[in-house]
């Protein structure tokens, strides 16, 4: 698949998905929103994002089971996670991402075990 050239936003907050848009635009960046995971990997064959910002609590399918999907189908997108809960499942949320970092980076055909193409990075808003 082809890169787009934009930042992929996926989040069931619409407001959110827009204030992050703004930012982004603000330093010259493209974005597309996204409301939910399903809608996200609808548009990906044939939009390939450059990078991809996700909450991790959405319905029906999470930002964590997302990158499960897209690793499992050998897709690469460096990521950031997001959340607005401050709760106890923090630790768990940055274990997750931690291991589909190193997952991700074992899959690599190469073999290199980089993380500059796949990353997952947690970020907490609050």
């Amino acid at each position: 698949m082809q890169r787009s050239g934009y930042v992929a936003i996926v989040d069931d907050d619409a407001s959110m998905r827009e204030a992050l848009a703004r930012l982004l635009r603000v330093h010259g960046i493209n974005s597309w929103n996204y409301p939910s995971a399903r809608a996200f990997l609808e548009a990906l064959p044939s939009h390939m994002p450059d990078c991809l910002i996700v909450d991790v609590n959405m319905p029906d399918m999470t930002g964590i089971e997302l990158q499960c999907e897209l690793l499992n189908c050998d897709v690469r997108i460096p990521t950031i996670v997001i959340s607005a809960s401050h709760d106890k499942s923090e630790r768990r949320v940055a274990g997750s991402c931690s291991r589909l970092s190193q997952a991700s980076a074992a899959r690599r055909a190469d073999g290199s075990d980089q993380f500059s193409e796949e990353t997952a990075l947690y970020a907490h808003a609050g």
